[in-house]
């Protein structure tokens, strides 16, 4: 069950805004141009290579002495976007660090909106402008 947002980040090169909640998901949205106020993606990852969680059947970490039935997520507290790379860096409740490349998404963000401002400025020039000098022939009357 999602508590809310506890931390945000904007992308100011692809007017993307991101989120984290308790639940461990990354929120990313559109706060600019064509996709403006749309979610572009909603995404959680399973760290299961530090075993800060389990797969969904059942796991038992026998050092620890810990047993799963699900998987287990833990809250974003902390998340920077580093916008050379297109990483975004995040840390959980935890204290383990995840690094997220968002590279294809920035990508596909600015490529919507340069193909939307391209098809704009198309309609924009093949609409039919007044001429104040043109002449206009509505018909003739030629009689024989």
């Amino acid at each position: 069950m999602n508590k809310g947002s506890k931390t945000c980040s904007i992308f100011k090169s692809a007017f993307i805004l991101v989120s984290a909640d308790t639940d461990g998901y990354l929120n990313f949205y559109a706060v600019d141009g064509v996709m403006k106020n749309t979610i572009l993606c909603r995404k959680r990852i399973l760290n299961e290579a530090e075993q800060i969680a389990a797969p969904a059947e059942k796991f038992n970490k026998v050092d620890l002495g810990i047993q799963y039935d699900t998987a287990v997520y833990f809250p974003i507290k902390a998340l920077d976007f580093d916008p050379e790379e297109q990483m975004v860096w995040t840390g959980d409740d935890v204290g383990y660090m995840a690094k997220w490349d968002v590279s294809v998404l920035i990508h596909k963000v600015i490529e919507t909106e340069k193909r939307h401002l391209k098809e704009e400025k198309n309609k924009k020039s093949n609409t039919p402008k007044a001429n104040s000098k043109a002449t206009f022939i509505t018909g003739t009357g030629t009689e024989g």
